[in-house]
Order: structure tokens, then C-alpha cells, then sequence
């Protein structure tokens, strides 16, 4: 786990919201506070899905939902003339990608132990950082699966043209 300071809010927060940079991602959580504070829970929910959408694999994918399905939400709620006071959005990796990314890292036994790789991204002052993370699902003795997901974020990042520092 790393924290990561952005240079420039502006960029980043362009990349984030009007852009496909972290169309990998999953939506977990968020809490963005403007002239009122809004909390998001990213599960999708059953109940509000019919039986056959709920199955149909193209509908519903995931435990959580799409990054590119709720960032213009999310873009909605901080535009206007004033700035957020504070914004938190907690993503993770899609499943496919994760389990790509443990092939030859850990024992396949052991890629079960890993329940997702993570970002959460914080604006606050005028500050943006990001802190990467892993979603353990047990003990796992062994760190490399967290320093390579540390240092493909930056790699991310760096792709990007997004300046920071660690």
C-alpha cells in the first residue's frame, strides 16, 4: 500500500471523471460532500433487477458497479462554480484483470486469498491522492502481489501523463 500525491488536481480529475482511464475499475464506495454530503454504496442490488436481468451476465457482471457507469453521477454532483469540500471513491480492479494479473505472482491455491486490488482516490483542499490497496480474504505471507499492484498504478499513471509523487 502506497499513497500518491497528484500535481495537478485539475488533470487528474479530468482523467478520472471525463475520460476512460479507470475503465478497469469497479465502483465499491464514495462519499462526496458539496452543500450536502452524499454516501454510495457500489454493490448492485438484486432486488431492484428482475430474475433474468439479474442472471444475464451482460446486465449484471458484477458485485459492484461499472467505474464508467457511475462516474458521470459522480461528475454531476461536484460541478458548479465551487469545488467539492471533500470527495472519497474507493474502486477496485475488475475480476478478470485481477485474476490476470496474480497468474505466475502466487500459487493458484493461493490467488483465492486476494479479493481485490484497490484505489481509492481523495480530493480534499484541493489535493488529490490516491491510495493503492489490496482486499485480503486471509493471510498471505507473501507481499510482491501488493508492490506489483503498487507499481503498475504509477506505471497507470505515468501512461497517462498524470505527475505525482510517492
Amino acid at each position: 500500500m502506497i499513497g500518491i500525491k497528484i500535481k495537478s488536481s485539475k488533470d487528474f480529475m479530468n482523467h478520472f471523471l471525463m475520460t476512460d482511464a479507470f475503465a478497469d475499475f469497479l465502483f465499491v464506495e464514495g462519499k462526496v460532500i458539496t452543500a450536502n454530503t452524499y454516501v454510495l454504496d457500489g454493490h448492485m442490488q438484486k432486488d431492484f433487477f428482475d430474475p433474468e436481468e439479474w442472471e444475464d451476465k451482460t446486465i449484471c457482471p458484477y458485485e459492484f458497479s461499472k467505474w464508467t457507469d457511475m462516474k458521470q453521477m459522480i461528475f454531476q454532483m461536484i460541478k458548479g462554480k465551487h469545488t467539492p469540500v471533500y470527495m472519497r471513491i474507493t474502486l477496485q480492479q475488475k475480476p478478470e484483470l485481477t485474476r490476470q494479473y496474480l497468474e505466475g505472482k502466487i500459487g493458484a491455491g493461493d490467488q483465492n486469498l486476494i479479493g481485490g486490488l484497490l484505489c481509492t482516490v481523495k480530493y480534499e483542499k484541493g489535493q488529490v491522492t490516491l491510495t493503492t490497496g489490496v482486499a485480503y480474504n486471509g493471510f498471505l505471507p507473501d507481499k510482491e502481489p501488493e508492490k506489483g499492484w503498487d507499481q503498475q498504478m504509477l506505471k497507470m499513471l505515468s501512461e497517462k501523463g498524470l505527475d505525482y509523487e510517492v
